[in-house]
């Protein structure tokens, strides 16, 4: 006879019945699995300083292995504890937008009165595209950082149209010539904002922008020669506070690398912006000569208000063979720099022989202009 017996004891434990006859015994399932080999598993050795780290955990307890596995959880990355070098290049592309007064010579004999006036894009960069590389350089923490960067732009342009004597087409050169330029140190902080991943940065700028333009022109009529020439110049240096925020989140929630970002940043800096202006006219004959200089300068003391604003895409892992993070990033980007330090000046010159005459006339103020374009960018967090 066969019995099931029933106790205290734990499944798979000899149990005996004190009936006779055979006793039931269980599978002894406790003491197979206890006689069993299992293999040691080796303790891992860390392949790099990430291998070495605890994984990141989620609010929700859960390890995070990749940017982006934390998406709804807030923005935890791969970055880990301890500090990080920050290396960074840009690229920008930009049109600038000049918010500027004119040069304009002109004159008057046989043909009639003739005015050549530049304030457009000829020979001028106002209007063409430049660029402007984008240096990042610091070391950054969990949450706190030191960053500098270093931004320039610069560009020149210049038209040149030969002179056909005794004709209104006169020989002109134009040329123009533009830079600015930024250098921060700034104090960044990181944090988390629903599914963002923000940096905070405040620090100190300096900041440079300049514009020179010049006009000449020179023709002959019969024994009668003329020439004027007409130069403008803006400048501005200022050092003060610059700020704003970062933010950047995955555009899919399932473990992409891909990315959206936005990015703010303004600036107020205070120093001495410069204008200046000259004009010189000359007319000869065979029997004259005549000319005439004039000059103007200006230098005052204010503020610079800039604005940057970029929003774009960003490829962005984690080195698997390298302890360290690297991204791609691509967007668009727009500046506005206005001064206000309150400077204008005006230069105006006349030459005049009876049979001919001519003049040259500019003005120069405050800087202000605008650039609109796109950027390339690479870097890496070591």
């Amino acid at each position: 006879m066969f019995a099931w017996a029933a106790g205290t004891q734990a499944f798979g434990e000899d149990i005996l019945d004190d009936s006779s006859g055979p006793v039931f015994r269980p599978p002894l399932i406790k003491q197979v699995a206890a006689e069993e080999t299992v293999p040691a598993v080796p303790p891992s050795v860390p392949t790099s300083r990430w291998d070495a780290q605890e994984p990141v955990q989620t609010p929700e307890g859960q390890p995070i292995t990749d940017m982006g596995t934390a998406c709804d959880a807030g923005c935890v990355s791969c970055e880990y504890p301890g500090l990080q070098w920050v290396v960074g290049i840009e690229q920008t592309f930009l049109w600038p937008q000049l918010s500027r007064t004119f040069l304009e010579t002109g004159f008057t004999n046989s043909l009639g009165s003739i005015d050549y006036i530049n304030d457009s894009a000829l020979g001028s960069v106002d209007g063409a595209y430049l660029t402007a590389p984008r240096f990042t350089l610091g070391v950054r923490g969990e949450c706190w950082g030191l960053v500098g960067r270093y931004w320039d732009a610069s560009a020149w342009a210049n038209t040149f149209i030969p002179a056909i004597p005794d004709s209104t087409q006169s020989g002109t050169i134009l040329f123009d010539t533009f830079r600015a330029y930024t250098i921060d140190l700034e104090v960044q902080r990181r944090f988390c904002w629903r599914n963002w991943n923000m940096l905070g940065y405040l620090g100190v700028r300096h900041a440079s922008a300049s514009n020179d333009r010049n006009m000449w022109f020179q023709n002959t009529f019969g024994s009668d020669f003329l020439e004027n020439q007409a130069f403008a110049g803006q400048q501005y240096n200022g050092t003060g506070l610059t700020f704003g925020v970062f933010g950047m989140r995955p555009l899919f929630c399932d473990d992409g690398a891909l990315k959206v970002y936005f990015r703010n940043r303004y600036s107020v800096v205070w120093g001495n912006g410069q204008a200046v202006a000259q004009t010189e006219a000359t007319a000869q004959n065979a029997v004259a000569f005549a000319t005439s200089t004039d000059g103007a300068l200006a230098i005052g003391d204010g503020g610079m208000f800039i604005a940057e604003v970029g929003w774009g895409l960003q490829w962005d892992t984690c080195l698997r063979c390298f302890p360290a993070r690297a991204f791609f990033r691509t967007g668009m980007e727009w500046q506005y720099w206005d001064a206000n330090a309150g400077v204008a000046v005006g230069s105006t010159s006349a030459a005049d022989v009876v049979t001919a005459s001519s003049y040259a006339t500019t003005s120069a103020a405050d800087l202000m202009f605008d650039m609109v374009g796109f950027t390339i960018g690479a870097g890496i967090t070591y």
